[in-house]
């Protein structure tokens, strides 16, 4: 949860910075920063027990 919470917290930070004066949308830093950990943890997989 902190995590994500996290996540939302410098989407939002970054959003308000990259484009000032002007506010960029907060869901497009979001899907750039938790893309790449979304394909990492798809390719990691789960561990399967036998």
């Amino acid at each position: 949860m902190l995590l994500g919470a996290l996540l939302m917290i410098v989407s939002d930070w970054l959003s308000r910075m990259a484009g000032f004066p002007h506010e960029l949308p907060a869901g497009l830093f979001a899907s750039l920063l938790g893309g790449p950990y979304l394909v990492y943890l798809l390719a990691k997989g789960v561990p399967r027990q036998s």
